[in-house]
């Protein structure tokens, strides 16, 4: 769980670092939305955009990085787990949301990427004179899909079979 913590803390590190660099590039009024060809249709002023991303990563991030911390005080009974008197029963109980914590922060790191990638696109073209995004958010979409179908596979299989 410490390297899922750490690359989703670098990654917000990055993120950071990617507002800090665009910012004060970015022109009074920004392209803040792109249809499915890559063209803009939604204006916004840059300050609403960043505030908008930071909202997006709180949003998303934060209850990720707390809820290892509200997991344990959770009810069995609100805990929908195959075998689940098998993985609540009071001596593994403390691990296996442990387990569970650990998968949804590498949950966090693939989301992350997938909406710094995208935030990353939409700030480098609104450098451009005719801001547009290419292909590589479908590929970066459909990566994301995958990992998350993967994701999904893994952490279902772990706790499909009592041990």
């Amino acid at each position: 769980m410490r390297f899922a913590r750490f690359a989703l803390v670098a990654l917000l590190v990055l993120v950071v670092l990617q507002v800090a660099y665009y910012a004060p590039k970015l022109p009074d009024t920004v392209a803040s939305h792109f249809d499915a060809q890559g063209q803009p249709d939604g204006w916004s002023s840059k300050t609403a955009f960043l505030v908008l991303y930071g909202v997006i990563l709180l949003v998303t991030i934060v209850p990720l990085l707390l809820l290892p911390l509200f997991l344990p005080r959770i009810p069995n009974e609100l805990v929908n787990l195959p075998h689940k008197d098998y993985w609540l029963a009071p001596a593994r109980r403390a691990e296996t949301f442990r387990t569970i914590s650990a998968y949804l922060l590498w949950f966090g790191v693939g989301t992350l990427m997938l909406i710094s990638h995208a935030m990353g696109m939409a700030l480098a073209e609104n450098l451009e004179p005719r801001p547009r995004f290419g292909e590589s958010m479908w590929w970066s979409l459909g990566a994301y899909l995958a990992f998350v179908a993967v994701w999904m596979v893994v952490f279902i299989r772990r706790f499909y079979r009592a041990e």
